[in-house]
């Protein structure tokens, strides 16, 4: 079960037209066994971001 936890991806990338019912279904239904607590929601790209020290560390924990 380890295994196949760990093949999982860490991330989604959702259309901004997609529907909030069926991402959540999609969420709970086929990647968590829990509600996450955190969701974290990323607009635009990064190719001029420089993030903080701070934050970076607070991302890998």
């Amino acid at each position: 079960m380890e295994q196949l936890l760990s093949n999982r991806a860490q991330f989604i990338c959702i259309p901004p037209d997609a529907s909030v019912t069926h991402v959540k279904k999609l969420m709970l239904r086929h990647w968590y066994q829990h509600k996450p607590s955190l969701v974290i929601s990323i607009t635009g790209g990064a190719k001029n971001y420089n993030m903080s020290g701070k934050l970076l560390r607070a991302f890998r924990r």
